[in-house]
């Protein structure tokens, strides 16, 4: 890769960002998923809804069904960013089941009027395109919760295997019973993934969804872990931020501790925040509740990352990307370039930022430190240029600098980073 590229705006392909960096081979083919278990890909639902801005909904409920099913030990369920290359395109279920390399599909539809959900779903044996099974659901969004639980109990019931049959309600409540709240939720989840500079907008939608059902725990969880990402993000002051943070993340936990989503972003939050033996801990248990869900493996991942054990980082974070191939503008990149630079392995981080689609301005200081190291000035002071032509208004290099360095457990570490953002003048020596 030419060192031009994360300043030219050419992106390498991110289907190969594996090999540049050493991890297990990515890429949608078959071969690559568990054979000792029962594979499924859950496509994203199609949006049928009237009007504009639905989308959110449709996508948010194909989500969620992945987060269920991904509960199951014995199933291995393809991750949202894999299934959704599919999206809108028409494509032989054969075809499909051959690139993500599954022995099922479930596909359907939204159709949302008001308060009123129809939801279509069927069951497809890839092989062959056989529908195992197809169902109807006429609902109001009161009652899209237990739409979900009835079709992963479907699902359940129908696949060979003998898969092991849960009953959900024993590993979560719903929700929230508040419909406003849930779309709100929804809102803020799609807002932060799918727009540039999304952080500060999902933020509102989540405090809204608060508002709206004080007893939403997963909502709870989500803004926690927005505000504690908005320290180094937006620069937002860590004196004010980091104790809602907690605040927030302590509701969740006391009102939904069985959600994996709850856990892993308590795993997050706690590391953000310099808990790291708490963070693990949360860590742990939301691997237990889905052993199958990337965000969870990565959170595992990051909590490795800072505590020093980067052997065990980066299998974690290889587990996840065996689910989930990363994508080229993944957040996950952004601690994997981390621990790469703590194993002072510093040109896989600027291949890796090669392959971004856009590097996020938080991340170039990061990049200039690894140059630095490399003794590459001349890059270095380039990638603070380009951080200080994008960066958020009120965004501090210096100050994200120093709190960077500070989540790391071991003192070589944080002297490491500092001495990577002195040589490259995000600190004065």
């Amino acid at each position: 890769m030419e060192h031009t590229d994360f300043l030219s705006g050419t992106n390498a392909d991110p289907l190969l960002l594996s090999a540049l960096v050493g991890l297990q081979n990515s890429g949608h083919r078959s071969g690559w998923i568990d054979p000792d278990k029962i594979s499924i890909a859950v496509l994203p639902f199609r949006n049928l809804s009237s009007g504009t801005g639905q989308e959110f909904f449709s996508d948010g409920l194909t989500e969620d069904l992945i987060t269920e099913l991904s509960r199951f030990k014995d199933l291995f369920i393809v991750s949202w960013n894999s299934a959704s290359q599919f999206k809108d395109k028409p494509t032989p279920a054969e075809e499909i089941g051959r690139q993500l390399g599954v022995q099922y599909l479930l596909e359907g539809s939204v159709r949302r009027n008001g308060n009123q959900v129809r939801v279509t779903s069927q069951l497809v044996q890839a092989r062959n395109g056989v529908h195992l099974w197809a169902e109807r659901y006429d609902r109001t969004i009161d009652d899209l919760f237990a739409v979900q639980d009835e079709l992963v109990q479907s699902i359940s019931s129908v696949i060979p295997g003998h898969v092991e049959r849960i009953n959900l309600q024993e590993f979560r409540k719903g929700p929230t019973e508040v419909s406003s709240a849930y779309l709100c939720e929804l809102q803020g989840r799609w807002t932060s993934r799918h727009t540039a500079n999304g952080l500060g907008t999902a933020i509102s939608w989540y405090e809204k969804a608060i508002s709206l059902d004080a007893d939403f725990g997963v909502a709870h969880a989500g803004l926690a872990e927005l505000y504690a990402y908005s320290v180094f993000v937006l620069s937002d002051p860590p004196e004010t931020r980091f104790p809602k943070a907690l605040d927030h993340i302590g509701k969740a936990l006391s009102l939904d501790d069985l959600h994996p989503h709850v856990q892993h972003r308590a795993a997050l939050v706690f590391t953000m925040t310099g808990s790291l033996d708490v963070a693990e801990k949360h860590a742990k248990q939301a691997v237990l509740l889905s052993p199958n869900d990337p965000r969870v493996l990565q959170a595992m991942g990051v909590v490795m990352t800072y505590r020093g054990r980067l052997d065990e980082a980066i299998s974690w974070f290889a587990r996840s990307e065996k689910i989930e191939p990363y994508a080229a503008d993944d957040a996950r990149l952004d601690t994997l370039c981390d621990a790469f630079f703590m194993r002072k392995e510093y040109e896989k981080i600027v291949k890796i930022c090669g392959s971004y689609q856009q590097v996020p301005a938080h991340q170039y200081p990061a990049l200039a430190a690894a140059e630095a190291q490399l003794g590459r000035e001349e890059r270095a002071q380039q990638a603070m240029a380009r951080y200080e032509c994008i960066k958020p208004p009120s965004h501090n290099a210096a100050v994200m600098a120093r709190l960077h360095a500070n989540l790391c457990e071991r003192p070589e570490d944080r002297e490491h980073w500092l001495e990577g953002y002195t040589k490259a003048g995000v600190l004065k020596g």
